[in-house]
């Protein structure tokens, strides 16, 4: 990681909420991890905000339904790393 601070966002799967669109502020603020938000059926170590956000979510909790998200990503021009959130 070198001696560089490093900018890391959240972004929840396919919650209605957060749109894949949302990214560009994620790419705008050149963030360099992205933790990729997917949904669990008993979120119980999360706070309100991300317990909302799973409620919310139309997902499964499946891997499949990172795809989109990790190809809106993918595109996203600095090349932020992606890390799974999920437990």
């Amino acid at each position: 990681m070198g001696n560089c601070p490093k900018l890391v966002g959240y972004f929840p799967v396919r919650d209605p909420f957060f749109p894949l669109e949302l990214l560009e502020c994620y790419e705008l603020a050149r963030v360099d991890y992205i933790e990729i938000g997917l949904k669990q059926r008993n979120p119980y170590i999360d706070g309100k905000v991300i317990k909302d956000s799973m409620i919310r979510s139309y997902g499964n909790g499946e891997l499949e339904d990172i795809t989109k998200t990790v190809q809106a990503i993918d595109k996203i021009k600095n090349n932020p790393k992606k890390v799974l959130f999920i437990y």
